[in-house]
């Protein structure tokens, strides 16, 4: 049967979903718990019990189950990225994450005995994504794209560094200058906006040999820039634009890739999200001595030393039955009315 949103919040389903919320280890375990709604027939019940019950057997013959549950979520990202194209690398990032603890989960799980069938069912949703993580491999951890993602990248960057060293020999050279040196408020090289600049004392702005760029937030002084450092400046204004352009073509074909895997990325997540609801049920159930209840069709229940999860060790355990010898249960009293 379906329970409509009135019962679930009558009965308090959700609060008592709290204990297996604490145990999680990321927000696909939350997504997942979040989207479980109770279960419409004997038959979809019988199934979780199963899976459950796998679960626990194989943690018991096979030891703790080892993945990174703690990955972010990817798949919202997806609409903005058929909009514009293209993630960003630090969201290219995240996905190369979670591929990787699906890959984890797929290598962790490839050995299991076959006796294991909902759990091997669940590690079959999860695809090979050698291909995607290899393309991937070009971002680095903080989520810049590495200097060998493309020939012509690491070109370009090679470029750029040695124009940024030009401009520091440059400029080392003009604090060496005693005429020059005297007009700058500091003798530092600055970098604003892509291009290399000098803090010039007010008293000097129309005597140094540069043009002014900007004020400091003082207004004690200008940022200009020097004549010889302007032709190295405009290259690099340029090359840093060839970069950006060089760096957004990878970064398009990249997200074309995951974009045609959506469907398998998609799966990936619920799965792992599955796993990590699975490792926080076996946690609650060896550490609480939860018992898993036996189920059957016929018409009745019977609960033995029951406690209402809510209260937690505050519960006084008691047991209750009802379809056997009688068909009505009053409940009362302050601890078993909760």
């Amino acid at each position: 049967m379906r329970l409509t949103e009135n019962i679930i919040e009558t009965l308090e389903l959700k609060k008592n979903l709290l204990p297996f919320r604490e145990n999680l280890r990321g927000e696909l375990g939350e997504l997942i718990l979040d989207s479980l709604q109770p279960a419409e027939n004997f038959e979809s019940l019988k199934k979780r019990e199963i899976l459950l019950r796998e679960w626990l057997d194989l943690t018991d013959t096979q030891g703790e189950f080892k993945f990174n549950a703690g990955v972010e979520p990817v798949s919202y990202m997806f609409a903005n990225a058929k909009r514009s194209g293209i993630l960003s690398g630090a969201e290219l990032l995240k996905v190369r994450l979670l591929l990787n603890s699906a890959r984890q989960i797929r290598e962790n799980s490839a050995g299991i005995p076959e006796k294991y069938k909902n759990i091997d069912a669940l590690r079959h949703g999860i695809r090979d994504f050698t291909p995607e993580l290899e393309a991937l491999s070009v971002i680095e951890d903080s989520g810049r794209l590495a200097d060998t993602a493309s020939a012509k990248l690491f070109n370009l960057r090679n470029e750029i560094e040695n124009l940024k060293r030009n401009g520091r020999r440059l400029a080392q050279k003009l604090f060496e200058d005693a005429d020059i040196s005297n007009m700058l408020q500091e003798r530092s090289l600055s970098w604003r906006d892509g291009r290399f600049l000098l803090l010039v004392r007010q008293e000097f702005i129309n005597r140094f040999p540069g043009l002014a760029v900007e004020r400091s937030a003082s207004g004690n002084s200008v940022y200009m820039e020097p004549k010889a450092l302007s032709n190295i400046n405009n290259n690099l204004i340029i090359k840093s634009k060839d970069e950006q352009d060089e760096e957004r073509v990878i970064l398009l074909e990249l997200t074309r890739n995951i974009l045609s895997r959506e469907n398998a990325v998609v799966n990936a997540e619920k799965v792992i999200g599955t796993f990590d609801l699975l490792c926080a049920c076996d946690f609650l159930i060896r550490n609480k001595k939860w018992v898993i209840p036996e189920l059957t069709k016929q018409n009745f229940f019977r609960l033995v030393g029951a406690r209402h999860p809510m209260l937690k060790d505050k519960a006084v355990p008691i047991d209750a039955e009802c379809g056997e010898k009688f068909s009505t249960l009053v409940i009362t009293g302050s601890n078993t009315g909760g």
